[in-house]
């Protein structure tokens, strides 16, 4: 298998365009890091997500707006705007829970405002409810000239990590 992969590697870096090579080294960075560092997931690597909890308690995230990212008509493609909206969101409710606990997605709603153009997207998100078994969150994404795309909300269940046979 490797033999054939480095075949069509070799085949893809002479005949694709710059702006693909790009795409490339960057799938390749990707798995260079996770094979260093399994904590973040491939897709957090692919999409250069890095969420940083912020003093005020919320969640901030960026990322770039590479040809990776863009859909058929050059903006951003709305389940990568998704998944960074989830990602945030999911690493704010992360911060705030005992290290034995963990999260998964019980229900997204994404209000698209404007579309996905620029040099990157922040997503900012925030808690509206910390309970036991479900939290509630808010998060805003913003283009690189400040400008409001895309307005969610998110429910995440609280879930222990030994009963999924976790840490």
């Amino acid at each position: 298998m490797a033999k054939e992969m480095v075949t069509r590697f070799e085949n893809l870096l002479y005949s694709v365009s710059e702006e693909e090579l790009e795409v490339m080294e960057t799938m390749l960075d990707a798995l260079e890091k996770y094979n260093v560092d399994k904590s973040k997931t491939l897709l957090a690597n692919t999409l250069k997500m890095k969420p940083e909890m912020q003093d005020d308690g919320s969640c901030h995230c960026t990322i770039p707006i590479t040809r990776l990212v863009k859909n058929f008509i050059n903006t951003v493609h709305g389940g990568i705007t998704a998944t960074l909206v989830d990602t945030t969101m999911g690493s704010l409710v992360i911060n705030n829970l005992d290290p034995t606990k963990g999260t998964v997605t019980a229900e997204l709603k994404l209000n698209y405002l404007k579309p996905g153009l620029g040099k990157s997207l922040t997503c900012v998100a925030s808690s509206i409810h910390k309970g036991k078994k479900i939290h509630v969150c808010e998060a805003r994404v913003f283009n690189d000239k400040d400008e409001l795309i895309l307005h969610a909300t998110g429910s995440f269940f609280i879930i222990d990590k030994k009963k999924l046979g976790g840490e």
